[in-house]
């Protein structure tokens, strides 16, 4: 964590020559390690009762369904005739993200250079699934653009 901190100190001391523009990667600099789908596909599956490799597949049905990620879960539970525990969405929730291992100094830095009137950009290489969770939480909100694969397909763009 005190590497974090030397970190923001010095991008942020050095602005005095401001970039105009800072383009982030968010696995291994937006995270304090690398992003896992393993945590969330273990909930999931446990909470459904179904095999880890249909969550697989149900995860990427879960990017084009038009539905929120607590609105697509209910209705798979209710397609098997289960009942989702009352506080699955605060544990989804948690579990995403301590699996995405997000670094909330890494967005004060982000904060700050936008604060400063610098573009920020972000393209990742982070799997279709998480991707599409981290934008529905609003994690790649503060980011103008935002890139993912799965972006870049649905936009045609190779």
């Amino acid at each position: 964590m005190k590497k974090g901190w030397i970190l923001l100190l010095v991008l942020c001391s050095s602005l005095a020559a401001a970039p105009h523009a800072v383009v982030f990667n968010f696995g291994g600099v937006l995270t304090t390690k690398r992003p896992s789908s393993l945590p969330v596909r273990d909930f999931l599956a446990q909470v459904l009762n179904l095999p880890a490799t249909e969550i697989k597949l149900l995860q990427q049905e879960s990017i084009t369904s038009g539905l929120s990620q607590q609105a697509f879960w209910e209705h798979q539970a209710t397609l098997r005739g289960k009942t989702l525990p009352e506080e699955w969405k605060e544990t989804f929730t948690h579990i995403f993200l301590d699996a995405m291992s997000i670094n909330p100094l890494m967005y004060l830095l982000v904060a700050t250079l936008k604060e400063k009137g610098v573009v920020t950009a972000l393209i990742s290489n982070i799997d279709g699934y998480n991707a599409h969770v981290l934008a529905e939480y609003g994690w790649y909100q503060p980011f103008d653009p935002a890139y993912s694969p799965a972006k870049l397909a649905s936009n045609n763009c190779n």
